[in-house]
């Protein structure tokens, strides 16, 4: 019996191995797939760009924030700063969100923001016309110690620390200047080796200079006077004692007034203070010769009478040696002038005195010099605060202030980005 099925079998056979087309085909079946890939990844680009854009802007407004946190203006001059500067830096305030947490977790000195805000959607919304897409940013900045300094001036203008002549070193510390000047340091040719050095203003250092941190950093945000807290001094009660007295031997008593200055210029005399805190009423400590030695002693350059405060100079070949206390009200502070000094009246150790300052020396109002052949050589703790500094004479500093219960260096604060 002949089979009829042969003549529709060879076609159907024929079409099933024929390749003809089947590209095309292939193409229109995962062309939508292509196309919502090629859509996904466009988009997903987009968002990428926004998210970074955002979290710049996030990070600009905590980092204004802690500024102003620095400063203690309060929390909302630190909400306005932190969102002036986030749309200043890209956020849109008219389609998102803006949070910020003042007091980061029990951490006063932390500030968080956070920015939310809807990521564009140019082609995925084709295929998924209901994606939404929110993008967000969170950055918490934090006031923190940048570096530590043993040397701060407080001037706001004009060069400030000058060092030209001697050489200068620096251990476990640096040099600081709140002066906005071009230069605010200026070292010259002198040898300059220190962890750092920075300033508001502008730096010149010379060839010989060796600093840690590699390079001076201008532009440092000012810096508190870190002692301004200390209580100031109330001059005891009673007679002054030793006017204008020259004393060439002997003992000096503290808690009392000395007014009207003081002097020491015997070479071959010695002068010891008993531990405790000094007062000197206006006048001068001139010391021209011999030694001057004490430990656990804070001196208290002042006046009672609005008038200029007491002031010290060190010329010729006195010796110097004292240390200040490692407890009480004057913990660490050596040197403590309350007031103004006479007009243009300088801080001076010079000629070839030699100093072993173990303390803070703090003139916030006056010039502090070191010149001629005098040197100031290296106690476990130096740290010198005042209105200007200039060095042509030798000194060594070192910032290991524990043993006076001090910090190690007096810190200069900067704002971070921490998260």
């Amino acid at each position: 019996m002949r089979d009829n099925r042969k003549p529709l079998q060879r076609p159907v056979r024929r079409l099933a191995r024929d390749e003809r087309g089947g590209i095309v085909i292939m193409f229109a079946l995962l062309f939508p797939v292509f196309s919502g890939m090629v859509a996904l990844s466009i988009d997903i680009g987009s968002w990428y760009a926004d998210k970074r854009a955002l979290q710049s802007a996030a990070d600009s407004g905590a980092i204004a924030a802690a500024f102003e946190l620095w400063d203690g203006t309060g929390s909302a001059v630190m909400e306005n700063a932190a969102r002036t500067e986030a749309k200043r830096n890209g956020y849109d305030s008219t389609n998102g969100t803006f949070s910020i947490i003042l007091d980061y977790y029990g951490d006063s000195t932390g500030v968080e923001v956070s920015l939310s805000q809807p990521g564009k959607t140019f082609l995925v919304n084709v295929l998924l016309p209901n994606l939404s897409v929110t993008i967000n940013a969170r950055a918490v900045a934090r006031l923190s110690t940048v570096d530590q300094a043993c040397v701060l001036t407080l001037a706001e203008t004009g060069t400030a620390i000058t060092i030209a002549g001697g050489g200068v070193q620096l251990e476990g510390c640096g040099l600081m200047a709140n002066s906005t000047a071009e230069p605010a340091i200026t070292s010259g040719r002198t040898s300059l080796d220190a962890d750092c050095v920075r300033a508001v203003g502008g730096i010149e250092l010379g060839n010989d200079t060796e600093l840690d941190c590699g390079a001076a950093v201008s532009g440092t945000r000012a810096q508190k006077d870190p002692f301004a807290d200390v209580m100031a001094p109330t001059m005891p009660g009673g007679a002054c004692q030793d006017a204008n007295t020259d004393i060439s031997n002997g003992r000096l008593k503290p808690n009392v007034r000395y007014c009207k200055g003081m002097k020491h210029t015997n070479a071959g005399g010695d002068v010891v203070l008993d531990p405790g805190t000094y007062y000197f009423d206006g006048g001068d400590i001139s010391i021209t010769g011999g030694s001057f030695t004490g430990s656990n002693v804070t001196i208290i350059l002042g006046t009672s009478t609005g008038e200029d405060a007491a002031s010290i100079s060190v010329t010729g070949q006195g010796d110097v040696e004292l240390t200040a206390p490692s407890s009480g009200t004057y913990a660490g502070i050596l040197f403590y002038q309350d007031g103004n000094p006479q007009s243009n009246k300088k801080v001076q150790f010079v000629g070839q005195s030699h100093m072993s300052l173990s303390g803070v020396l703090y003139f916030p109002n006056s010039t502090v010099e070191f010149s001629g052949g005098s040197s100031l050589s290296a106690p476990d703790c130096t740290q010198i605060v005042s209105n200007r500094l200039s060095f042509t004479g030798v000194a060594h500093l070192k910032a290991d202030c524990e043993s006076l219960g001090l910090d190690d260096g007096m810190a200069i604060l900067g704002v971070r980005i921490v998260e």
